[in-house]
């Protein structure tokens, strides 16, 4: 478990470290950054350290986070046997692998869903400039004092029709989000409950294509014991978070020290919140894996 902590850790304690080694140099440059300047080469070359930070920041942590996913499975696979002890770290490659397959079954049970929320945003975008008129008017007018000059596309008519319009088109806009609302919240609770179990199987018989084999994911999911388990996580999960409030709240407040040390409380805070992180994630990987096992 340790292993695990410090590779979450890793890319927290390079980010933040980076950053306190370059900031002093970059923070008055920062300063003297101007709406009118931002799109200037200097200012570039002052973003792009930070760009770059981020970027690998968030590449490293992905990564670090697929690696530890692999493990929590890992955990799984062995509570399906009832073997309780924790797995080695080894075979980081394999991990990251298995972690990745994982992500992978995770967006592709979701995808149904972000299609139609994609398509139902761009409905109802594409109604309420249809209804408003040009998009590109309505962004392009200009004020000038407190005189607001309209795009020629919008008319000019606040008469009763014109209200009753656009009454219209805005109840209508409101009920097919409602429409759409009452299909998305369920099919996303299905597919959150699902998509665990989908994994597991994967694990189980070490075959991607398990996963989607929604008979057997489907009578994995909705039965007494599985919810029995989440019920055990969740009180578990309070537990934890009651436990660790106290020294997160302490932490928060140093961080702002000035200096390297409100960089170590930070980094430290990280760490706590990586350490509870792993805690949780190694639990709850075992008791779903345990219970997935139970007929």
């Amino acid at each position: 478990m340790g292993v695990g902590a410090a590779l979450q850790f890793v890319p927290y304690f390079v980010f933040l470290m980076a950053v306190y080694m370059i900031s002093p140099s970059l923070d008055e440059k920062i300063k003297s950054i101007t709406p009118e300047s931002i799109f200037s080469q200097g200012t570039l070359e002052i973003l792009a350290p930070i760009i770059t930070l981020v970027v690998l920041f968030w590449a490293v942590s992905f990564i670090m986070g697929l690696v530890f996913q692999g493990y929590t499975l890992n955990c799984s696979k062995s509570a399906m046997s009832n073997d309780f002890s924790l797995p080695e770290w080894k075979d980081f490659g394999s991990l990251f692998l298995t972690g990745l397959k994982a992500f992978f079954i995770s967006f592709l049970y979701f995808l149904p869903i972000l299609i139609i929320v994609l398509a139902v945003a761009g409905a109802a975008l594409f109604s309420l400039f249809s209804g408003l008129g040009s998009p590109t008017g309505l962004i392009m007018h200009e004020v000038t004092g407190s005189d607001v000059v309209l795009p020629p596309s919008l008319p000019a008519n606040d008469g009763a029709g014109a209200r009753d319009s656009d009454f219209s088109e805005l109840f209508g806009l409101i009920l097919g989000l409602g429409i759409a609302l009452v299909i998305i919240i369920p099919l996303f609770i299905v597919i959150a409950l699902m998509v665990p179990n989908a994994i597991l199987n994967f694990v189980k018989n070490d075959r991607f294509g398990s996963a989607f084999d929604f008979g057997a994911v489907f009578r994995k999911t909705f039965r007494w014991k599985y919810f029995n388990s989440l019920g055990l996580i969740f009180i578990y999960s309070i537990g934890v978070f009651i436990i660790s409030v106290v020294p997160a709240i302490i932490l928060t407040l140093l961080e702002n020290l000035p200096g390297f040390l409100g960089i170590l409380f930070t980094a430290l805070h990280q760490l706590l919140s990586i350490i509870v992180n792993v805690i949780l994630g190694i639990t709850v990987a075992t008791i779903l894996g345990q219970a997935f096992s139970e007929e």
